[in-house]
Order: C-alpha cells, then structure tokens, then sequence
C-alpha cells in the first residue's frame, strides 16, 4: 500500500510538471523550433586610434631603409619606408608620392594611400618599367583607411576587394578580382 501512495504521488507530480510544460509550450515561453537568425555581427577595429609611430620604430633600429610594408612581386620587391616613399627594390622610387602611410597589391595594380587622405594607382607590371609615376585616383578624396578584403567559397573560388573607407566611413570598391 505505501508503494502504491508513493507511485501515485510521483504520477501527479509527472502529472502537474508536464502540465506546466504543455503551458508553457502554448504560451510561447518554451520553443524547440529553432528560428532562423539572419544576425550580422559588427566588429568595430579602432585602427584609426592607433597611430603609427616611425620614430619609435628606429628607436628600435635604423637603417639605411626602414621598411614598414613589402611586397614581392614577379619583377620586384615593393617597399613603404617610414619616410612616406614607396620603392622598387632600393633603388628606384615612385617619384610623385613621398607622403605614403600604407598600400595594397592587388593583382598588379599598387594602391597607395597618402598621409592627406589620397589615393593613388600604379600599375606594377613589366609593361611600366619606365614609368615611375603613379595615379592619383580622383573620385577618392579623404579617405582614412584602405583594406583588402576577400571572401572564399567551400567549394568555389573567390574574391578579393580592395575598399577605401573614407573620413564618413563611406566604404568604397575600388577593385575587385574573382576567381
């Protein structure tokens, strides 16, 4: 007889919890279907806090070029100095640029960006040996930042971009490469 009190109390409380899960269930508050979630996640770099120090950077050693990026391409080695020049090799230096903060290689089109917010364009191949002059790209004025960025398929190719983020942060293409 006290097995049996014991079973029946447990079968109510079995009882009331599945009761208090079915209300739950029609009110909404419990859900096994899984929405589907369209979120996009922001991240916020604060590149343009960080301000880049050459000093400091030759305090740790100078040389006769101090280089803060390089390329190597199939005819050279491209070189942002901490002077704001951009060579080829060490010998040879695009000649209407000296204030250069950063740049991008992409396919061979060199995109330099300068310390007034400008943009330029070289073009790298063997056809522009003679040439040491870049181009300024016009439609950017203003511009804080350039990046590359890509985007890769499982089981395809991709993209890559390169974007100029300007003072309005405004993000614009500038070239774009597929494959």
């Amino acid at each position: 007889m006290k097995k049996l009190k014991a079973l029946i109390v447990f079968l109510l409380l079995v009882i009331v919890a599945l009761g208090v899960f079915a209300f739950l269930l029609a009110t909404g508050k419990v859900s096994f279907v899984q929405t589907e979630c369209n979120c996009k996640e922001t991240v916020e770099t604060k590149v343009e806090d960080i301000k880049l120090d050459v000093n400091k950077l030759e305090e740790i050693n100078k040389g006769d070029f101090n280089v803060i990026k390089q390329y190597s391409s199939e005819y050279d080695s491209i070189n942002l100095l901490t002077n704001g020049k951009v060579m080829f090799g060490f010998d040879r230096s695009i000649s209407n640029v000296s204030n250069a903060i950063d740049m991008l290689l992409i396919n061979e089109n060199l995109y330099i960006l300068t310390s007034d917010g400008d943009v330029y364009k070289y073009f790298t191949g063997i056809t522009n040996n003679a040439s040491l002059d870049a181009t300024k790209v016009e439609e950017l004025k203003d511009i804080k930042m350039i990046v590359k960025y890509g985007t890769r398929g499982l089981e395809s190719g991709g993209c890559d971009y390169i974007v100029a983020i300007d003072k309005d942060n405004n993000y614009k293409t500038i070239e774009d490469f597929c494959v």
